[in-house]
């Protein structure tokens, strides 16, 4: 159960910002930036850059799983509630993390993309909220909070 709320919760995220990408028409589209990056500057014929594209998916909802397994073990050990502020909360230091991670992706790469990276970053942060609601829309459910 924890994994299909990491899927939703990365789902949320992911719409989240493709909706930010698609109003702005910044190149924010998350895992499209993840792939380039997984790139390294290659050139890829369509195959190959269809499979990076299909990894970068993975990858991206791989680390949505684990942030989700990682929030029922702060539940677990008591040191969030199953709570919406405790979610958000969640949300907030998993963006932070978030952030960490690509600032040191794009720090050690050599040709990252050309994107405004404080403008990229703060969508991936607030993405993270997003993520942390949908998230806790299937955990309540799961530790049986509303039935």
């Amino acid at each position: 159960m924890i994994i299909m709320a990491g899927i939703i919760g990365t789902l949320a995220m992911t719409l989240f910002v493709e909706l930010i990408a698609r109003l702005s028409g910044k190149p924010f589209r998350v895992i499209r930036v993840l792939a380039e990056m997984l790139r390294f500057g290659r050139d890829l014929n369509r195959s190959q850059r269809r499979t990076l594209f299909v990894g970068a998916t993975i990858l991206h909802y791989a680390i949505g799983v684990s942030f989700a397994f990682c929030y029922r073990l702060a539940i677990d050990h008591d040191i969030l509630g199953p709570t919406w502020k405790d979610a958000l909360l969640f949300g907030a230091a998993a963006g932070l993390v978030g952030i960490a991670g690509w600032r040191l992706f794009f720090a050690i790469h050599p040709k990252p993309p050309e994107i405004n990276l404080f403008q990229f970053l703060t969508v991936i942060w607030l993405g993270h909220l997003v993520f942390a609601c949908g998230m806790f829309l299937h955990v309540r459910d799961w530790i049986g909070l509303f039935g």
